[in-house]
């Protein structure tokens, strides 16, 4: 795990400048006879200042011409795809320093995107109930949110009748629900690359009609990065693992009530989850 103060490109920027180790260090084993070089590293040899895109290299993102840096052609060699969410500027760092990854686009991110602007959609029929002088009703649907942010699977009995009144009314509440569906549908196991690039065209086309802000700004975001959710399932990738790290990290940094820089959180969540066993002074053995 590796992590560092800031967010976005620049610490997409970071983590690449210490992604590779300095030149001048030969790795651990290479004294070893059996020690040789990785035959998918591909490394220029000679004094070329930059490498020409599709010698040895196909570049995703540069045009066949364009001049590579010898570290980041070294690198590229190296990472075949990228995962990661649809924000952050994290893809712009990735085109740069990694031409050749494809760049993938996590699945749960799509989905938590729906749901956010489901939740939106929500929270704006709430308010007009309020300022219409309902308060009763408005506080009563904000009990039963949890009806339209679950997962169909996950509700209870008396969530699924709840669910199942909202939809029978219509509304646009019916309308974000039903669409929020359409983009888990996207996802469902089982689904060849075709069928979702099926899908994402109806999705596409019924995201641009209908009338919902958030969800108009969902589909544009969707149509930006159609590739990489495609490349998802293509290559049967995942940040599950990642998600679930991301979580305990997000528990350690609440239990310490805040922390005075970045390094301090990241030391205590290398301590926590690392392969490390304090023993106490009073659980020692002596001889």
């Amino acid at each position: 795990m590796w992590g560092c103060e800031g967010k976005g490109q620049a610490a997409a920027d970071q983590f690449f400048a210490e992604l590779d180790p300095p030149a001048e260090d030969p790795p651990a084993h290479a004294g070893h006879a059996s020690w040789e070089p990785a035959p998918a590293i591909m490394v220029p040899f000679g004094p070329c200042p930059t490498v020409p895109a599709g010698h040895g290299i196909h570049a995703a993102w540069l045009q066949d011409g364009s001049e590579i840096d010898p570290a980041i052609f070294a690198r590229a060699s190296r990472l075949r795809a990228v995962s990661m969410d649809m924000t952050g500027g994290y893809a712009k760092s990735v085109r740069a320093h990694a031409p050749q990854a494809m760049i993938v686009i996590d699945n749960y991110h799509v989905v938590a995107l729906a749901t956010k602007a489901l939740d939106e959609v929500r929270r704006e029929h709430w308010n007009q109930l309020r300022h219409a002088g309902q308060a009763d009703t408005a506080r009563q649907f904000k009990h039963d949110r949890w009806a339209l942010l679950k997962n169909p699977d996950d509700l209870t009995d008396r969530q699924a009748s709840i669910l199942a009144a909202i939809r029978g009314g219509g509304g646009k509440i019916a309308r974000a629900w039903a669409m929020k569906e359409m983009v888990r549908a996207i996802f469902a196991p089982g689904l060849t690359v075709q069928a979702v690039d099926e899908l994402l065209d109806r999705l596409l086309a019924r995201l641009s009609r209908c009338r919902l802000r958030p969800f108009i700004r969902l589909g544009r975001t969707i149509r930006k990065h159609r590739e990489g959710i495609l490349a998802a399932r293509r290559m049967n990738l995942s940040n599950a693992r990642a998600e679930a790290m991301n979580n305990r990290v997000k528990l350690i940094v609440r239990r310490a009530y805040g922390f005075h820089s970045a390094q301090a959180a990241l030391a205590l969540v290398h301590l926590t989850c690392g392969p490390i066993t304090l023993t106490l002074p009073h659980e020692q053995a002596f001889a």
